[in-house]
């Protein structure tokens, strides 16, 4: 899977669990929040192309995603990302 299917494919997966998501020139900064009641994630414009795909993985990587169906290739990077197991 390329990273503009990367990319597609984990917007998709944003938008279907209730996050609208926000290309801004950030400072290199992307993050998750709430405005005004909405899930928002917000991925800084200027990044290349694997930077917006690591940045919405590395934010979705922390939402439950156990019970979701994911193309392997998906689940592999969101795994790389993952926070570690509570014990």
């Amino acid at each position: 899977m390329d990273d503009d299917e990367l990319l597609d494919r984990l917007e998709r997966l944003a938008t279907s669990l209730g996050y609208e998501i926000r290309y801004e020139a950030a400072g290199g900064r992307s993050g998750k929040c709430v405005l005004q009641g909405r899930k928002v994630m917000i991925v800084d414009s200027t990044q290349s192309l694997r930077g917006k795909v690591d940045a919405l993985a590395i934010m979705l990587a922390a939402e439950d995603l156990e019970s979701i169906y994911l193309p392997p290739a998906l689940r592999l990077l969101l795994d790389t990302y993952a926070p570690p197991p509570e014990k």
